[in-house]
């Protein structure tokens, strides 16, 4: 073959793009690439598209992939062509070039040694031919604007053009799929790439460029993502985003007109969920539900729970549950992606497989935009990870999106913090300004309570309360208090903490630590009252006697003699502490709050039941 080299800069640049080989003019030679991508024919189709019996078109077989799916024909041709390229025309995802167009010559899998082009068939002459019509690209799905390019050109502006080959390709995917073949998109593209020392000509860019369509499955968030990457803030990206995607109407009035809903209220009612509960009857499907919790409180267990339980009774479709996972260890991630496998649920978590926090406004918007937000559950864990609650333009940037996501039928869910400093009747209080409230639609408080059940096992009571008394609310038919229990252990699993879930009645779960003790530790309670009336009153030496008398360790025994220690018999108290004697006045001595008779236990050691005797 009688190749001509291309120029050192684009020689250059097309082996540091695609590693050892050399790039030549292809001239009078005529290059069939058939690209490695869905839509692609068969080598059979091209042959029989090309009017070539497959044996021949095998022949002019120079050079592949690894996996033998991309591969390139070369023919000889003519130098009277009237264009140089023609990508599409003979069959999708098939390029035929010639003239100005560069090979590239790869130093293996390639059969370019000694080898002999057969001649073009006819059917080149006509898609190369200057008459030839050129492949339709599809339209521009959005506007666009000035603004809208100049957004792409700060973008451009934060991406290194010398980005491995799969980035740079998705880089003009992404564009293509945003702003379609838009020619002024493409020169704001070439002329980004042309910065690089990898670039290899404007007809490179070009051949991209034409071979993706918008939809093809890159978006323009890759884009964005780059260019955040490269310092682009993922706030900035998010608002530029937002103002470069306007709705554009003929005149006020025909935008009221346009945008009023009158007219389609039936159509919006039947297309709406009934009031359908997706967790429990806490949230509420087409909802923005928060749940704010002091920190380790189980918050995140329960909704856990709630979730896999919605999957099971075939309340919710698990496949369009997005998790949002932005504030666990990866630990505690993988161990609950572990979980949301087995009913296909989705997890995202910051840093892994490309997903950043500033990925999801942009998401929510997509889901919108494209029709697919009806039945989606966001759950955003937690809130201090996507926008500042103290800050009133943070929280009305979520208030508006979240809202015209419900309204396009999904559903969102966000657990928050509660403040540090509880109420002056001792309640918790939701973290963040009134705004955050006012945009949801349902807001439980939680409150959390626990009870020692032994030295290792301790059982937690959690509340969720939507009353106004303590910052809650309610747009529907939700519980207006729920409350739940859980039991932790040393060396538990999270399928142990999980199955240890119940639902229990409020006034169990109202029960103060002291008054579940009376309940639970009568026995132990009655043989310290026993000990206290027979003598036994200094706290080292009681303390001793609990320890030996009732089995407890010695940290339990204390625990239980200080729980019990006060001057409220309906609180649960049964002895208060009083100053030392005489000959210990440091000591504590201990005194029954009313007159009983007690025993020691039984011969067996067992603890008898006691009678209490009136004072």
């Amino acid at each position: 073959m009688n190749l001509v080299k291309a120029p050192a800069a684009q020689q250059n640049a097309l082996r540091n793009a695609k590693g050892g080989g050399t790039a030549y003019l292809l001239g009078n030679y005529v290059l069939v690439d058939l690209d490695d991508k869905p839509d692609a024919p068969s080598e059979a189709e091209l042959a029989e598209a090309l009017g070539l019996p497959l044996c021949e078109l095998q022949q002019a077989k120079y050079q592949w992939d690894d996996n033998g799916r991309s591969v390139h024909y070369l023919f000889a041709g003519s130098d009277d062509y009237g264009k140089n390229s023609a990508l599409g025309a003979l069959l999708p995802a098939v390029d035929v070039q010639t003239g100005k167009a560069l090979i590239f010559v790869a130093d293996r899998k390639t059969q370019a040694t000694n080898f002999t082009p057969p001649p073009a068939p006819p059917v080149i002459r006509e898609i190369l031919a200057s008459a030839a019509p050129v492949a339709a690209l599809p339209q521009v799905s959005k506007p666009v604007t000035p603004s809208s390019l100049d957004y792409l050109k700060r973008c451009l502006s934060h991406i290194d053009p010398d980005l491995e080959y799969q980035q740079w390709a998705a880089v003009i995917a992404g564009t293509v799929d945003r702003f379609g073949h838009d020619q002024q998109a493409f020169d704001l593209l070439n002329k980004w790439s042309a910065g690089g020392c990898k670039y290899a000509g404007e007809s490179d860019v070009s051949k991209h460029w034409r071979s993706y369509n918008a939809g093809g499955g890159v978006t323009f968030a890759t884009v964005t993502a780059l260019a955040r990457e490269g310092g682009m803030g993922g706030v900035e990206a998010f608002k530029s985003w937002c103002r470069n995607n306007p709705v554009i109407h003929s005149s006020p009035l025909s935008e009221v007109r346009g945008m009023s809903i009158c007219g389609q209220s039936q159509q919006m009612l039947a297309s709406l969920e009934r009031d359908v509960f997706a967790l429990e009857r806490l949230v509420l499907m087409n909802q923005i539900t928060i749940f704010f919790a002091p920190p380790n409180s189980g918050k995140t267990l329960l909704t856990v729970h709630f979730l896999i339980e919605a999957a099971k009774q075939g309340d919710i479709d698990p496949t369009r549950v997005i998790y949002v996972n932005a504030d666990d260890t990866p630990r505690g991630a993988a161990t609950k992606a572990s979980l949301f496998e087995q009913y296909k649920m989705n997890m995202l978590v910051p840093g892994h497989n490309g997903f950043h926090s500033d990925d999801l406004y942009p998401l929510i918007e997509r889901l919108i935009s494209a029709n697919e937000a009806r039945g989606v559950i966001i759950v955003m864990d937690t809130l201090r990870r996507f926008f500042n609650s103290m800050d009133h333009e943070s929280t009305k940037v979520f208030g508006e999106l979240s809202r015209r996501f419900i309204n396009a039928g999904g559903t969102m869910l966000v657990l928050g913090h509660t403040n540090k400093n509880k109420s002056e009747a001792g309640k918790n209080r939701y973290e963040g300004t009134q705004g955050t409230v006012n945009d949801a639609d349902a807001v439980y408080v939680l409150d959390v309570k626990s009870s020692k059940l032994n030295d290792d096992v301790t059982k937690y009571y959690v509340t969720f309360e939507a009353s106004p008394e303590v910052g809650g609310k309610l747009r529907g038919d939700n519980e207006l208090s729920a409350s739940y229990s859980f039991v932790r252990y040393e060396k538990q699993t999270y399928n142990q903490l999980i199955n240890s879930i119940s639902k229990v009645s409020s006034s169990d779960a109202e029960l103060t630590e002291v008054q579940r003790s009376v309940q639970s530790n009568v026995d132990n309670i009655n043989y310290i009252e026993h000990l206290i009336s027979k003598g036994i009153s200094r706290r080292t030496e009681l303390i001793k006697a609990i320890h030996d008398g009732c089995e407890l360790s010695r940290s339990r025994a204390t625990k239980l003699l200080d729980l019990h220690t006060g001057e409220n018999w309906n609180n649960g108290h049964r002895w208060r502490v009083l100053k030392g004697d005489s000959e210990a006045p440091a000591a504590k001595l201990y005194q029954l709050l009313t007159n009983h008779r007690g025993c020691p236990p039984d011969k067996t050691g067992k603890l008898v039941k006691l009678e209490l005797v009136p004072s």
